[in-house]
């Protein structure tokens, strides 16, 4: 089970290597999705977490979205009416650009 503290650092993770990207292929939009489908609990710690994510990646010029919302996630995001902020896809295929 991943905690929020190895979530954070992943996302962290990951946004550097986007970033990274984004600088060395100018003009190709970086995507950063992330995929709930595996998540069975969620906190409001995890929303905090993307809030954060989001933000730094808009910053960075990342696309942000998020995929395969499930029951924990869902009810969180409208409990926190963040599902009108964070673009929400229901596949990884819906998610990606087409080529």
């Amino acid at each position: 089970m991943t905690q929020c503290r190895d979530f954070r650092r992943d996302l962290a993770d990951c946004l550097k290597e986007c970033a990274a990207n984004a600088r060395e292929q100018v003009g190709r939009t970086q995507t950063l999705l992330i995929s709930f489908a595996k998540v069975s609990l969620a906190g409001n710690s995890i929303i905090a977490t993307i809030v954060e994510a989001y933000q730094l990646a808009h910053a960075q010029g990342v696309r942000f979205g998020l995929v395969a919302l499930n029951g924990p996630m869902t009810k969180l995001l409208l409990v926190f009416p963040l599902d009108k902020v964070f673009p929400t896809y229901a596949t990884l295929e819906q998610a990606l650009p087409e080529s």
